[in-house]
């Protein structure tokens, strides 16, 4: 806590718990995962792993991630730091293809407070196992201001 008279912003304060790597919980599931979502500020794909984007507190990013439904592989997406909140996360099949490969992880993320978190995304690697070379990865830096 900030001493009495401080101008620190109480919410500025991130304990090192929070701020280690861990896997949010989503805290608005009332707009199913593939609708649309207003106030999304950047929608980001796989491809563009590695970005530093910046927000102001309360824009939303989404990240949008390939995803096979027909593997029982899935994306472990943990964050660091304290700025940012999971609105809502999941999978969902677009439907669009014979082998039914064509689905998507979608994760959406609120600022919540000043300062820097790290989303760092790793697909196919079973609980307990072992992160390969070959394991795609999904990783991005988030400055809220």
């Amino acid at each position: 806590m900030p001493e009495p008279g401080s101008t620190q912003d109480p919410e500025s304060i991130c304990s090192p718990h929070a701020a280690a790597f861990h896997i949010p919980i989503p805290i608005d599931t009332s707009i199913p995962v593939q609708d649309p979502m207003p106030g999304v500020r950047y929608s980001i794909y796989e491809n563009e792993s590695g970005r530093t984007i910046v927000l102001e507190k309360g824009e939303i990013v989404e990240i949008n991630l390939r995803w096979a439904p027909g593997v029982a592989w899935t994306w472990d997406v943990p964050v660091s730091g304290c700025s940012l909140e999971l609105v809502n996360d999941g999978y969902y099949d677009t439907g669009t293809d014979f082998w039914n490969q064509s689905g998507h992880y979608r994760a959406r993320y609120r600022s919540i407070r000043s300062g820097t978190s790290f989303i760092d995304g790793i697909f196919g690697v079973s609980p307990h196992g072992t992160a390969h070379s070959w394991n795609p990865r999904f990783n991005l830096i988030v400055i809220v201001k």
